[in-house]
C-alpha cells in the first residue's frame, strides 16, 4: 500500500471516530433520546455526499450465483446469531420485544439505508478514489460498520452483548462489502443490511 492510500485510510479512520464520539456522547446529553444521533447521521450523510460526491450506483452491474450465495450466507449469519445469543442467555435490547413487521420494517428500511448508503457508497467510494485495493474497502468499511455498534457497551447491562455484536458485526460487513464490491450496487448491500436485521429479530423473537 502506498502512502497515500494509507493517509486515506488514516483520514477515514480519523472522521469515523470523530463521528463515534459525537454519537456515543449524545445519549448523555439528551437522556437516551434517539432522535439526536439520527440526526447527526443524516447529516454526516449529506456532508458526506457534497464532500465526496459519490455519485450513485444503483443499477448493479451483474447478480451471479456467487453473489446470491454471499446473500445467503448474510441471512444465515443472521439465523446463527440469533440462534447464539438465545443459548448463550446474553442479556440484549431484544429480549421479549415482540416481532411486528408493520412496525418494524418501516424504521428497519429507513435506517439500513441511511447507514449503507453512509459506509458502502459514501465511504466505499472514498476510499476507492484513494486507489485502495478492493478488499481493503471491504475490510475498512467493514470494520468501522462493526465497531460503530460498540455505543451499546455504554450501558452496563448490555456491555457483553455490545462487545460481541460490534465484533461478529465486522464479518457481516464484509459480507455486505462483498455485496457491494460483486453487484458494483449499494443497494443490493442495503438489500443484505434490512435481509440480516429481518431475519435476525425474526428468528430471536420466534426462539425466545
Amino acid at each position: 500500500m502506498n502512502e497515500s492510500a494509507k493517509r486515506r485510510l488514516l483520514q477515514f479512520g480519523a472522521v469515523i471516530a470523530v463521528l463515534y464520539g459525537v454519537l456515543w456522547g449524545l445519549p448523555f446529553l439528551f437522556r437516551d433520546d434517539w432522535l439526536p444521533s439520527a440526526a447527526v447521521l443524516a447529516a454526516t450523510t449529506v456532508a458526506g455526499v457534497l464532500a465526496v460526491r459519490p455519485g450513485w450506483n444503483l443499477i448493479p452491474r451483474r447478480i451471479d450465483g456467487a453473489t446470491l450465495l454471499v446473500l445467503a450466507a448474510t441471512v444465515a449469519s443472521a439465523v446463527f446469531a440469533a440462534a447464539f445469543l438465545f443459548l448463550l442467555g446474553i442479556p440484549t435490547p431484544y429480549d421479549k420485544l415482540p416481532f411486528d413487521p408493520a412496525a418494524m420494517l418501516p424504521l428497519l428500511f429507513v435506517f439500513t439505508g441511511i447507514e449503507e448508503f453512509l459506509y458502502r457508497q459514501i465511504g466505499y467510494r472514498w476510499l476507492e478514489q484513494g486507489r485502495l485495493s478492493d478488499r481493503t474497502i471491504v475490510l475498512a468499511t467493514a470494520t468501522a460498520w462493526g465497531c460503530g455498534h460498540l455505543g451499546g457497551a455504554l450501558a452496563p447491562a448490555y456491555a457483553i452483548f455490545a462487545l460481541l455484536q460490534s465484533l461478529y458485526l465486522i464479518g457481516v460487513g464484509v459480507l455486505l462489502g462483498e455485496l457491494r464490491r460483486r453487484s458494483g450496487s449499494w443497494p443490493i448491500a442495503w438489500f443484505g443490511h434490512l435481509a440480516y436485521n429481518t431475519s435476525f429479530l425474526f428468528v430471536f423473537a420466534l426462539i425466545g
